[in-house]
């Protein structure tokens, strides 16, 4: 609305100018006119332009001064809209740091022949998503599974059911155990995996057991992520999980045990502190025997 209203004047101040001078034109045209009626037997010699060119200078400075008007408040209007898209782009991003509220889903095993069914807690629906990893396969309905847990699919008869929420599970073909993801991380006391069997918690790890610093990982105003991978091995009921710190650890995911772990950082890290004893103790020992 202010650049179409800097438009207008300034084509108003156009048109103005343009009168001005058909004005002074014929002012100029009329003194001429005279002249040449007054001395017919000589040329009339032509008036002196000065004022017109005082008039077009005038408006040309003008024309200018409202021009440079203009722009400075074009200027100001672009810095106001470009502070306001900041400040918007900055609430977006607060926005999407903050967790969203539990959503029911269902997955299925590798051979499809089980599936966990997963309701958020206080919100009844009828239909829930069958998801595989963060893409929805397709809606299912809801009212066919009483309750959050492992079933036979097809069957509407749970073989064991849960009482807490996942924002994520991985399911193995075997009908008796699952490993719950813990939620999107922000410190390294949160959880990362939880292993069960028939329902029953058997083994429980924390982020800080499989990370040792969260730099390097990518990060949010609040939260990381840490998780780079996590494949089954059914043949070995095995858990391959990689971070995206190039650690990398083996669980049986039957016990919750942890098979094999490789920390690049911590030999990285243990190197980095035996080369500084090192260094301390030659130091220690050049004193020692100076004296």
């Amino acid at each position: 609305m202010e650049i179409a209203t800097r438009f207008n004047s300034v084509f108003d101040v156009l048109h103005t100018r343009n009168l001005w001078l058909n004005q002074m034109s014929n002012l100029v045209w009329l003194a001429r006119e005279g002249l040449r009626r007054r001395n017919s037997r000589r040329p009339a010699s032509l008036p002196s332009p000065s004022l017109l060119h005082c008039a077009q200078r005038s408006l040309n400075s003008g024309f200018r001064r409202l021009l440079l008007v203009g722009r400075k408040k074009s200027m100001r209007v672009a810095r106001i809209r470009w502070l306001g898209a900041l400040l918007m782009l900055l609430a977006a991003i607060a926005y999407g740091d903050s967790e969203s509220g539990p959503v029911p889903y269902a997955t299925e095993s590798a051979d499809g022949k089980f599936i966990f069914v997963m309701f958020a807690p206080g919100r009844p629906s009828s239909e829930v998503p069958l998801v595989e990893g963060r893409r929805i396969l397709r809606y299912i309905s809801a009212t066919n599974y009483p309750a959050s847990g492992l079933y036979v699919n097809g069957s509407n008869t749970p073989l064991w059911t849960v009482d807490w929420f996942a924002p994520s599970v991985i399911v193995p073909s075997d009908g008796v155990h699952l490993t719950r993801r813990g939620r999107w991380a922000r410190t390294l006391s949160d959880e990362a995996y939880t292993f069960y069997a028939n329902g029953k918690e058997l083994r429980a790890y924390k982020v800080s057991h499989l990370v040792d610093t969260v730099s390097g990982l990518k990060r949010s105003v609040s939260h990381f992520e840490w998780e780079e991978s996590a494949r089954v091995d059914e043949s070995r009921h095995l858990l391959a999980v990689t971070t995206f710190s190039k650690e990398s650890f083996l669980f049986d995911y039957t016990t919750g045990e942890m098979v094999s772990a490789r920390r690049p950082l911590r030999i990285h890290f243990a190197c980095q502190r035996n080369r500084f004893h090192t260094y301390r103790r030659m130091v220690h020992q050049a004193k020692t025997s100076a004296f």
